[in-house]
């Protein structure tokens, strides 16, 4: 999705787990992105999807990583700039960090796959966490996506 250069968009991001299991390796993950105008709080794209194992290194499957596939998703597959909500604090500190120590964790590859593409993508790109799980107080954007 291009977004034009005048223009800055929104866009909320999400994983989820399936069963609450315990062991990694038995749990399959999804995660979701949804794109909007920041000027008007209607939904221009969505994308969404599981995680294959042939996905990841090892045979396991976390709602961090399923969060970190959504970004990286939309890094990869939108310009312009853009102002990402995330309730995933992992994914913050992994967006506005530079470190090569994370590149060594269980996630490293995708890690690496999402600074290449920021690396890359034309506009801004911004991460702010937002609270998970506040639809009886949320903050007010979040009030307007879930409306």
């Amino acid at each position: 999705m291009r977004v034009p250069a005048e223009e800055t968009w929104m866009a909320a991001t999400d994983g989820s787990g399936g069963d609450d299991n315990k062991d990694s390796r038995l749990t399959r993950v999804g995660w979701g992105v949804i794109v909007s105008q920041a000027t008007r709080l209607q939904p221009m794209l969505a994308a969404y999807g599981g995680i294959a194992h042939e996905m990841v290194d090892v045979f396991q499957q976390t709602v961090p990583l399923a969060e970190l596939v959504a970004v990286c998703w939309l890094a990869s597959n939108t310009t312009g700039n853009m102002v990402v909500y995330s309730d995933c604090a992992y994914v913050v500190q992994q967006v506005q960090s530079n470190s090569n120590q994370a590149l060594a964790g269980p996630h490293g590859e995708w890690i690496w796959h999402l600074r290449r593409s920021l690396r890359r993508r034309p506009g801004s790109f911004t991460v702010c966490k937002i609270k998970a799980h506040q639809l009886d107080s949320p903050t007010p954007d979040v009030r307007a996506l879930a409306s």
